[in-house]
């Protein structure tokens, strides 16, 4: 079968409800299952999942952050903060110019990806997976390419916008909505196992880079980038998901489960206020943890840390949020995942608390261990209950928008955080700041979730 039959687009192009009844019986039960029986029965599956979660490092800011210096080396972003300052947004401090003009492009860079996103991934609902992931993977390499021959601080701006977008937006995404969407039972363990590769991202890529960077040029590094885009992620994909398999179409779950939660649209939603409760406490975790990694060399500075403590830390962060993640699946599967997402803060407000008491690097490494943990549990337990909440159909609008509001919160993250940071002797203020609104989500997120399984008992 040729890759794009367009003798029958756009039938063969757009995902529908399927007319054929085998279809809709191949959709899996997997509450009985654990790990190695839903690796053996749905490989491909969570294969396609793991790819795209793995591939949505580049665009994530811990990737990112590892290229500021270079980028700080090579271009000259100074007219980034003469145009900030001439819109009033002098929010520096102490803060050292070209890293303060970087956080504003990047800040400018995301919300426009976060803007984007959901023109864009309300195409989820629409299009067949095989077609969406090959259409953003030959979009993201182009967007690493830029990123090696930018030369001018809007050439930066663009490929940071389309790595955001691809990368953080759309890639994680599409596998968090295609296994929530296609694993209606068991959806806590099949969300695990996916989230596995950015946990492996996280601890591969920033040694990857590392040892590329002292061999090549870091523009040569993101050209290695987009050929692994092309040459291992689309060819990956075509072969994980043949253009029959149900895990392409959206409706396939709820047809076979009349039982399950209607499905609402993204508008029926947004006139929800638990729906801005639920997102708000959602939202913590990517806006601190994107604003300290970010800053991790401010943060380090204040504290007398050094670059390596730092990078322990960060690869001790992925390693935890990857074992926490063979929990949290069978913890959502056994009691819920609105029950889950109430407390999934609370390693968070740990974590918070011990940077407030100490400046020991010790405490720098159980930060990021708890954080590792609240990450896992946030990641999965949000997407489940989304999925719970609001059904399959219209997952991939809903979820466009939550990643919508997430891209801005994580833009605002390293500008309001790094100001934070840049003033002296208020690090532990800013923790103690940060753990007082951590407590208000988790009591809302006890109220609400309690609210809603009081009312609707069937989804919890």
């Amino acid at each position: 079968m040729p890759l794009f039959p367009f003798t029958n687009f756009p039938t063969a192009l757009l995902s529908s409800s399927p007319k054929n009844p085998d279809l809709c019986r191949r959709i899996p039960k997997a509450a009985p299952m654990q790990y190695l029986q839903l690796l053996r029965q749905y490989p491909r599956h969570i294969g396609y999942g793991l790819l795209h979660y793995f591939f949505s490092g580049p665009g994530q800011s811990f990737f990112i952050a590892l290229y500021i210096p270079s980028f700080l080396a090579t271009l000259d972003l100074m007219p980034v903060l003469d145009l900030g300052l001439a819109l009033g947004l002098d929010l520096g401090g102490s803060h050292e110019p070209e890293h303060l003009a970087f956080d504003w492009l990047y800040a400018g860079a995301t919300l426009l990806s976060g803007l984007t996103l959901p023109w864009v991934g309300h195409w989820l609902d629409r299009l067949r997976l095989r077609y969406f992931s090959l259409a953003l993977g030959l979009a993201y390499s182009l967007f690493c390419i830029l990123i090696a021959f930018a030369g001018q601080p809007w050439m930066l701006f663009l490929a940071i916008f389309g790595l955001r977008l691809c990368g953080q937006g759309l890639m994680g995404l599409t596998a968090s909505t295609a296994t929530a969407r296609f694993f209606e039972e068991g959806r806590g363990q099949a969300l695990s196992l996916v989230s596995f590769g950015v946990s492996i991202a996280e601890i591969v890529l920033p040694l990857l880079v590392v040892a590329l960077l002292r061999g090549i040029s870091w523009q040569t590094s993101w050209l290695l980038i987009a050929a692994s885009l092309l040459l291992v992620f689309i060819p990956l994909v075509i072969w994980l998901i043949p253009l029959d398999s149900p895990f392409q179409l959206p409706g396939t779950a709820e047809i076979q489960t009349a039982a399950g939660p209607v499905s609402v649209s993204r508008g029926q939603v947004l006139r929800r206020p638990s729906f801005y409760l639920l997102t708000s406490v959602y939202l913590f975790v990517p806006f601190f943890i994107t604003g300290i990694v970010i800053n991790k060399d401010l943060l380090g500075a204040a504290n007398g840390w050094s670059s390596d403590w730092l990078a322990v830390g960060l690869s001790l962060f992925g390693a935890t949020r990857l074992l926490a993640n063979l929990f949290s699946g069978p913890l959502i599967d056994a009691f819920g995942a609105t029950r889950v997402f109430s407390f999934m803060l609370i390693p968070q407000l740990l974590a918070v608390l011990v940077l407030a008491l100490s400046n020991h690097p010790m405490a720098m490494i159980a930060f990021f261990l708890l954080s590792g943990v609240s990450a896992s549990l946030n990641g999965l337990a949000s997407t489940a209950t989304w999925a719970e909440l609001y059904g399959p159909r219209h997952l991939g609008a809903i979820r466009s928008m939550i990643s919508t509001f997430m891209v801005f919160s994580t833009a605002v993250a390293p500008i309001l955080l790094g100001w934070a940071l840049s003033r002296p002797g208020q690090e532990a203020a800013t923790m103690l700041t940060a753990a007082a609104v951590i407590g208000l989500l988790t009591a809302l997120a006890f109220w609400q979730t309690r609210r809603l399984r009081l009312i609707h008992p069937q989804r919890s």
